[in-house]
């Protein structure tokens, strides 16, 4: 007796459907980083934005501590 393995219709629709559904799973991972990366970019400026506010609100903290100064050691 010889068992020659002949594959049905259903296990080839399966693994047609297996290899679909990882084709897939690739390109909603490939998303998802595309995604984060958008995400990090957005991030990233918005610090970029925040340290440029806040360097400039020191900047005008010290000249005006400068200007008091000044104005205090006026006779």
């Amino acid at each position: 007796m010889s068992f020659d393995f002949v594959p049905q219709r259903n296990t080839v629709v399966s693994y047609h459907k297996i290899k679909t559904d990882q084709r897939e799973q690739v390109k909603d991972e490939r998303e998802m980083m595309i995604k984060i990366s958008v995400g990090k970019d957005k991030i990233y400026t918005i610090s970029l934005w925040l340290q440029l506010i806040l360097s400039y609100i020191t900047c005008i903290q010290k000249t005006a501590i400068l200007s008091i100064w000044k104005i205090n050691l006026k006779p």
